[in-house]
């Protein structure tokens, strides 16, 4: 069995057991070539209900266009986080 099956399965056992709260808000930190700087190296997540979390981010270079296409406009993350309980002070 593959680590993908594995997490699959995993996830849809743990969605058939348990409501998974949906995913309003996440901010990816900006890459910088090379490595990233020690305060960048964790992105954030919100999830309805209030709960969040955070992750440690690990992107090599040949993949930097990848993960820059990742990261919706700044207006795009306004409106999420607008339309969110869990980020009513946001501008």
């Amino acid at each position: 069995m593959s680590i993908m099956t594995e997490m699959r399965d995993m996830a849809l056992g743990l969605a058939a057991r348990f409501a998974i709260p949906k995913v309003v808000g996440i901010v990816f930190p900006p890459f910088f070539p090379g490595g990233q700087p020690k305060d960048c190296e964790f992105m954030a997540m919100a999830l309805e209900g209030g709960a969040g979390g955070i992750s440690y981010v690990l992107i090599p270079d040949n993949l930097a266009a990848h993960y820059r296409a990742l990261m919706p406009s700044w207006s795009s993350w306004r409106k999420i986080l607008r339309s969110s309980s869990v980020a009513r002070s946001f501008p």
